[in-house]
């Protein structure tokens, strides 16, 4: 006799298959027999449109028919759905309390979901304590993004040890972003012992799965010969694949690459590539390439050009370029100090520090001070050199010196 989890099971292998007609057909039998998974599962194939036509009202009354006969996963989704998808009207209390009632069921993203209700008030009365609660005991049932969310708590709290062992359980159970920051807490030794070779270990697994930060974790370590023995051409496949799966930030760093290794032609290519897409890095290397002849012709007004680019984008590091070239342009010393000030405030070591020596030569010696301090304290070479200079030149009143600690 044909049982009705017989039937569950083959919609399931119909599914894996593609084969959604015999799907809905043996959901449907299991279902008659009783099976409330089978309710579950067939409101999931109509909410997303999985080889049905999308039918959400439809799903959204096989999900409530199967909460109401105690389904945890279906309580949960109806949770989602109520906090406004799939163009459902939102409605937080209702799906606070379908959330409230899985979690109750046992059902562990239910309880995650709980958690961030009560941590920011959603639907419910805002209480962080209950809420990390619940996120503690999702962790401890093993659901993996409340590990990775609770160990960002520990670490968040200085509990590196705690932060670190959360990462792990949360990478070990599958949990593809905490396998790239175990990599990165064992490569610097961060709540932990520091083990390059399980570094790697990890960036390897993490980029298996298609990470992005751990597949370019891994070009940097190649490319540089950190942790590993150094390999450019493993370094350029990272780097390429990193580009494939859409990161063009991955262009820049692979003319970087190619830049540290001598190969100009290529630095270039790849630099105008990410040019292209708009990533301001590669619009400061090209431009320092054409300011210094570095591999090209050296062009002063496109170097001027892309850093102008840059530093309109946002670019900090392009304004204090940008300030400086123009420092040596005497009609264009309020456009210098316009970049330098804003490289500087916002937080640009070079800036401060090349605003200091523009300030300091206008005479300006208590700003420049100022600033002096503020490029030493970011830790940018001959910054303190030079603070200590103009304070023992005695070019700052007593009245007008900047204190420091």
């Amino acid at each position: 006799m044909v049982t009705p989890e017989d039937f569950l099971e083959l919609a399931r292998r119909a599914v894996k298959n593609n084969l959604y007609e015999y799907a809905v057909r043996y959901y449907e039998k299991a279902i008659e027999g009783g099976s409330v998974e089978a309710i579950t599962d067939l409101a999931d194939l109509y909410r997303t449109g999985t080889g049905v036509t999308k039918n959400i009202t439809k799903a959204l009354g096989l999900f409530t028919r199967a909460a109401l006969l105690g389904d945890g996963r279906a309580m949960n989704t109806l949770g989602v759905i109520y906090s406004g998808e799939n163009g459902v009207t939102p409605d937080a209390k209702k799906s606070f309390e379908w959330c409230r009632k899985a979690a109750a069921a046992g059902n562990l993203e239910g309880m995650y979901n709980v958690a961030y209700k009560y941590m920011q008030g959603d639907g419910v009365e805002r209480n962080p304590e209950t809420g990390v609660n619940w996120l503690k005991n999702a962790a401890k049932l093993g659901y993996p993004p409340a590990m990775y969310d609770l160990a960002g708590l520990y670490e968040k709290a200085g509990n590196l040890s705690n932060a670190f062992m959360w990462r792990l359980r949360a990478a070990t159970g599958g949990h593809v972003n905490a396998m790239n920051d175990v990599g990165y807490m064992y490569s610097h030794g961060v709540g932990v012992n520091k083990d390059t070779k399980a570094a790697i270990t990890w960036y390897t697994l993490a980029s298996s799965r298609d990470n992005l930060p751990a597949i370019k974790n891994l070009a940097y370590h190649y490319g540089y010969g950190v942790n590993v023995k150094k390999d450019f051409n493993e370094s350029v496949k990272f780097y390429e694949r990193a580009i494939v799966l859409g990161d063009d930030e991955a262009l820049s760093e692979l003319g970087d690459l190619y830049l540290h290794s001598g190969d100009f032609e290529n630095a270039v290519k790849y630099y105008n590539e990410a040019v292209e897409k708009g990533i301001t890095g590669a619009m400061v290397s090209l431009a320092l390439m054409f300011l210094s002849g570095q591999g090209v012709v050296e062009d002063y007004p496109q170097a001027v050009s892309l850093m102008q680019h840059a530093a309109t984008l946002g670019n900090t590091e392009a304004m204090a370029y940008l300030g400086q070239i123009f420092t040596s342009s005497p009609e264009r010393q309020q456009q210098a100090k316009h970049w330098l000030i804003r490289a500087a405030e916002a937080g640009e070591g070079l800036g401060m520090k090349w605003l200091a020596d523009f300030l300091a030569a206008e005479g300006d010696y208590r700003r420049a001070e100022y600033w002096y301090y503020k490029a030493a304290e970011a830790g940018v070479p001959d910054a303190r050199e030079k603070l200590d200079a103009i304070s023992a030149a005695g070019k700052i009143s007593d009245s007008g010196k900047f204190k420091r600690n």
